[in-house]
């Protein structure tokens, strides 16, 4: 988009915001027969703050029935990444004793912001994400949200020159991942922010993790990845924090989010079902 359009959206999206609401439930009776209003709750939800809290009746956990609700909500082409099944749902929880270096989102320590698949290759880029609560942790877990959409937005107002550095093409790599002496991904390089489809969506692609990153060796980016996390504290009032019960979840266009560590005991093991999509949430 040119500058001016960028500018309106931006004025937009916190025009949106000032009515606040990201933080509501909506009530799905049954998964299986997604009502026309509670899809509309969630497209609608979605369509203004990019995410939508949601709680099954009953507390269902089955993957089935969630497999059922995301492709109501037009979330068919998925991303079968490390662990998911063939419906492309992933069961993140800790695991042990697995061979190879240790992945931080398999174990029970916290997770700091960042969006899913930004080490995806361009053409696979993840749109929409689906967590859903299968069993809660003994305690702790909180997983927290921020809509991408705001971060950019007050990016953009503070300085547009901050947005221009993040988005250029170069601007963030993460270096290729070897096991055991075999090429497992390609480094991957590609912007923070930017915008695809018509009418043109936000997709930011980021991690604040600090080891396994490269970012474009400018003045420019620098003080832009310094204002970004800046950024994303100061919107603390817009985070949506939230400790998932069983049937609980988020389905959302790919927004920022981190997890708090956590504690599993014998009678509560921590069980989050994911499902990663190449498509946005639907809203026709």
């Amino acid at each position: 988009m040119d500058s001016m359009a960028v500018s309106r959206w931006c004025d937009a999206r916190r025009e949106t915001y000032a009515a606040r609401g990201a933080g509501q439930w909506v009530e799905i009776a049954d998964p299986y027969r997604l009502r026309m209003a509670e899809r509309d709750a969630i497209a609608d939800r979605c369509a203004r703050f990019n995410l939508a809290l949601y709680r099954f009746a009953r507390a269902r956990t089955d993957p089935d029935a969630l497999s059922a609700f995301a492709s109501a909500m037009g979330l068919e082409r998925r991303d079968r990444t490390l662990g998911a099944d063939r419906r492309g749902i992933a069961s993140v929880r800790v695991l042990r004793n697995t061979p190879g270096p240790e992945m931080i989102p398999f174990t029970s320590r916290a997770l700091n912001w960042h969006t899913d698949g930004y080490y995806n290759a361009p053409g696979q880029s993840v749109r929409a994400v689906v967590m859903h609560c299968a069993a809660p942790a003994a305690s702790g877990g909180e997983t927290t949200l921020l809509d991408p959409d705001l971060v950019h937005a007050a990016m953009h107002e503070q300085d547009p020159l901050l947005v221009e550095a993040l988005a250029h093409p170069r601007a963030m790599t993460i270096p290729e991942h070897e096991a055991e002496g075999a090429l497992v991904r390609p480094a991957r390089t590609g912007p923070v922010f930017r915008f695809l489809g018509d009418p043109p969506h936000l997709l930011m692609r980021y991690t604040m993790r600090t080891r396994s990153i490269r970012w474009r060796s400018t003045p420019a980016t620098a003080r832009a990845v310094a204002a970004l996390e800046a950024t994303i504290a100061s919107l603390s009032a817009h985070h949506v924090r939230v400790r998932f019960e069983a049937g609980e979840g988020v389905i959302c266009n790919n927004v920022l989010h981190r997890r708090a560590a956590f504690v599993d005991d014998q009678g509560a093991r921590r069980v989050m079902l994911r499902i990663r999509s190449f498509e946005p949430v639907s809203n026709e």
